[in-house]
């Protein structure tokens, strides 16, 4: 990861040269910095994770279900209107997309569970920073894509976020 790459140069064997030579910091005080850092990385990547999982799981799905609930009702509807299954493809069709991205959410969320346990058995600092940028981190994205595609699928009124849209173009 390139936040773990710029942190390890602050103890390569040319920073701390150079470190030494002008009388900024010792090789100590670099590492014990790099330490530090590393600390920090871990930390905001750990609390990062538990945000993701917490809006995922108490915002973001309820709202899905919510909507895919009154998409049901509406199929069931139509089907006790005597209204032929052609008459449902569309509803049915959106149920389904939302279907799969609330499963991909949560899974999603259960990978991230998973990784930070992973991560956090990890005994050095940097082995631990390395599992976080390598098993949790790209884990984000994943998410993050299935639920932007909720955002842009469940209706407004059930969505419990200002959407993108809300945000870029509101005065």
């Amino acid at each position: 990861s390139s936040d773990l790459e710029a942190l390890d140069a602050l103890v390569s064997a040319k920073t701390i040269n150079l470190f030494s030579e002008v009388g900024v910091m010792t090789e100590r005080e670099i590492h014990a910095r790099h330490e530090i850092y590393l600390e920090e990385y871990i930390t905001k990547v750990s609390i990062e994770s538990k945000i993701i999982m917490e809006l995922a799981m108490n915002q973001i799905l309820p709202a899905a279900f919510k909507y895919q609930s009154e998409l049901l009702d509406i199929v069931s509807k139509f089907g006790a209107a005597g209204f032929g299954a052609n008459n449902n493809k569309t509803q049915e069709e959106l149920i389904n997309r939302l279907n799969e991205h609330i499963s991909g959410t949560y899974t999603g969320i259960r990978k991230l569970e998973e990784a930070v346990v992973k991560a956090d058995k990890k005994l050095g600092l940097r082995e631990r920073a390395i599992a976080y940028a390598k098993l949790v981190k790209p884990i984000f994205e994943e998410i993050r894509n299935h639920v932007d595609e909720l955002e842009y699928l469940v209706d407004d009124k059930y969505w419990p976020l200002p959407k993108y849209r809300e945000i870029l173009f509101t005065r």
